[in-house]
């Protein structure tokens, strides 16, 4: 109702056209469906749920993810 969502698609948009990587990730699905690309932050990341104090990503240097993340530009 406020225009997050708009937002986050504008900026996606102009990061992506100068041929930069963003990656749009949610806290749930149905608001990761709402975002170009959208995935949850846990999927995305390989973040064990039930999540606590200690937890951590599980994305290993030599993993495919590993990779995209350090070529991305930026993360909504």
């Amino acid at each position: 109702g406020c225009g997050k969502t708009y937002l986050a698609k504008l900026i996606a948009a102009s990061v992506h056209a100068s041929n930069k990587i963003v990656l749009c990730v949610a806290s749930t699905g149905l608001a990761s469906l709402l975002l170009p690309g959208g995935q949850t932050a846990h999927s995305h990341f390989k973040i064990l749920i039930p999540c606590h104090e200690g937890s951590s990503c599980n994305i290993k240097k030599d993993d495919l993810k590993h990779q995209l993340l350090q070529q991305t530009a930026l993360i909504i």
